[in-house]
């Protein structure tokens, strides 16, 4: 699933349901392309939170994929949130 514009307390609900569904609730795994991320505030990061716990406990991966240099990656990093780089490291 690819993620788009801003990230905050707007827009954080509609992730969470787009993601909620891509996963089918978070009953198949799902890659979360965060590249095109323009902001990711702290409403995005809590719902990045609350959606690996999701996958964690139906025994599903949530991968994030967050390019070095990009808005997205500064945050994550910041946060200690797992993601890859795109580069083929983890973040």
């Amino acid at each position: 699933m690819r993620v788009r514009g801003p990230v905050d307390v707007t827009t954080a609900e509609e992730l969470a349901r787009a993601m909620s569904g891509s996963s089918r609730g978070g009953v198949q795994s799902l890659t979360v392309d965060l590249t095109e991320v323009t902001l990711l505030a702290s409403a995005g990061v809590q719902v990045l939170h609350r959606m690996r716990d999701q996958f964690i406990g139906q025994r599903q991966q949530l991968s994030l994929l967050a390019p070095s240099g990009s808005p997205a990656h500064a945050v994550l990093e910041l946060v200690q949130l797992p993601h890859l780089d795109g580069d083929g490291g983890d973040g």
